[in-house]
């Protein structure tokens, strides 16, 4: 699901790159994108952001776990 909604999260960053009281136009964003690497463009950076995800949920499910270890023992 990563991965399927990269394209737009990158769109979405484009257009709010100039701060939040100045926002880009979709479509100049998007062509912005487009002109920089076609189609490949919007997937610059997904393998490092989806090993980033992967990492922090692994994380968060072993202090989850460990958390509901702890709690029984008492």
């Amino acid at each position: 699901a990563w991965i399927c909604n990269y394209p737009f999260d990158t769109l979405k960053t484009v257009m709010q790159g100039k701060g939040a009281h100045e926002m880009i136009p979709m479509k100049t964003a998007f062509l912005s994108i487009w002109n920089t690497g076609g189609a490949n463009a919007f997937f610059r950076g997904v393998r490092t952001s989806t090993g980033r995800a992967m990492l922090v949920t692994s994380t968060r499910m072993l202090v989850y776990e460990k958390t509901i270890q702890l709690l029984r023992e008492q």
